[in-house]
């Protein structure tokens, strides 16, 4: 299937992958920097949910709940869909078994430098 105005080639699949690669680095490097910002915070996640319903007061309705939500999210991004990208989380399987570290942001490395060129 092709879009009007698209050109089918190597080149252009080349530079769409490449392309994606590097919003998908992106987004896992702003994820994982969110994360590092929130767990400066404080030494647990006490302290970091302390911290950011003190940040919340006059912002959120609920500050405790806001402040909860912001932390589950960010690690959610952070340290789940970051890890997985860099190869820190296990991804797949069932029940512990099968599960595997695979770093994405190595594999893709090769596909981003053909999207600079």
């Amino acid at each position: 299937m092709s879009t009007a105005g698209f050109q089918l080639t190597a080149a252009s699949i080349d530079q769409a992958i490449g392309g994606a690669a590097d919003k998908q680095r992106d987004l896992a490097t702003t994820q994982a920097d969110l994360l590092a910002k929130l767990n400066a915070l404080g030494a647990d996640d006490n302290a970091r949910r302390a911290a950011l319903q003190a940040l919340a007061t006059g912002y959120a309705a609920d500050p405790v709940t806001w402040a909860s939500d912001a932390l589950y999210k960010a690690n959610l991004m952070g340290g789940n869909l970051a890890g997985v990208y860099y190869g820190t989380v296990q991804q797949g399987g069932t029940g512990g078994t099968g599960a595997v570290l695979f770093n994405f942001d190595n594999a893709l490395a090769a596909s981003r430098s053909i999207s600079a060129s």
